[in-house]
């Protein structure tokens, strides 16, 4: 969108962001760094995906200055294995990303870390499978979570953040933490990250040549049905119990009736919503084929997320929102 068009909506896009309660420093915004290479941009999500590790610094300087202070790291691997090794490792590219933001930012930013193995897992599956690739293994990936949270927080992460949705992994983690002398840092877990092919271009991102050519791969047995309103409250109140500090919902657009029924029941606790890649995609093709505007589209959706009663928003149009706020 020209910016003479960004211009003359800023009044009305502005008016309905405060108007749900929406402050910059309630956006999370997400990156997703390669290991050192230079990548071709994913048309889809080009907000999210620096050009290379060296680039990361322009996206956290454009972020802050345009009032975010929050950043979660996806990392993007050159190898996999069998047993998804190399997410734990010191100098994996989350880890290495964290401390060179770390350095350069010192306490500007807060750091948020994706702890999952599926980039890093020959499967694809967010845990460690046994021979066929049919089962997930839940005991051996909490052992495996465990190590990477205390990889990241050792390389200056605030928050660490589980998304493999293994049966406890929080509890894991936080004891893991605690016991390595991390305990100021904060867990937000993926509390309920619905099974959905709206990851779809997350995904396309995120996996290798070899895992595209794949059928899909089947997360149903860990991740969330869509059907089900109280089996994602059980899983929310779960990780409140064994020690989260923030929770989640995924995708955001179809689940936000979720909302009010967990706020009634957990309180005051902070949640966070996060608008997947599927779903700032469509709103990128729908405004590409010109049935929509892209800015109202994005500001509306995020609105809608806050006015449901999400603390904090994750969110690949962060940039944008924040300028509109700002």
């Amino acid at each position: 969108m020209r910016l003479g068009r960004i211009q003359q909506n800023r009044p009305l896009l502005e008016n309905i962001l405060t108007e749900a309660g929406l402050r910059r420093e309630q956006l999370i915004m997400p990156l997703i760094i390669y290991e050192g290479r230079k990548i071709n941009q994913n048309d889809m999500i080009p907000a999210a995906v620096p050009d290379c590790e060296d680039d990361i610094f322009r996206f956290i300087y454009n972020g802050l200055e345009a009032g975010i202070r929050s950043f979660i790291l996806f990392g993007v691997p050159n190898t996999r294995d069998s047993k998804g090794s190399g997410a734990s490792n010191t100098q994996g590219i989350v880890q290495r990303s964290a401390r060179r933001i770390r350095d350069e930012f010192g306490a500007r930013v807060l750091i948020i870390t994706d702890v999952c193995i599926c980039q890093y897992n020959e499967s694809g599956h967010c845990g460690i499978t046994n021979y066929n690739n049919k089962y997930v293994q839940n005991d051996a990936t909490l052992r495996l979570l465990s190590k990477i949270a205390v990889s990241h927080a050792e390389s200056g992460a605030d928050i660490v953040s589980p998304s493999s949705m293994m049966d406890g992994q929080v509890y894991r983690i936080r004891r893991s933490l605690n016991e390595n002398d991390f305990k100021n840092v904060k867990i937000m877990p993926f509390s309920a990250k619905h099974s959905s092919n709206l990851y779809a271009p997350f995904r396309a991102l995120a996996f290798t040549n070899a895992l595209k050519r794949r059928p899909y791969i089947d997360k149903s047995s860990y991740q969330l049905s869509y059907c089900n309103q109280r089996e994602a409250l059980r899983e929310i109140v779960a990780d409140i119990n064994e020690g989260a500090d923030i929770v989640m919902v995924k995708p955001t657009m179809t689940y936000l009736d979720l909302l009010p029924m967990i706020r009634d029941n957990i309180g005051d606790f902070p949640i966070a919503l996060q608008l997947v890649s599927g779903e700032f995609a469509m709103i990128k093709a729908a405004a590409e084929r010109k049935w929509i505007d892209e800015s109202e589209w994005m500001v509306q959706s995020i609105a809608s997320a806050k006015r449901a009663g999400a603390d904090k928003v994750i969110t690949y149009a962060s940039l944008d929102i924040a300028r509109y706020l700002s």
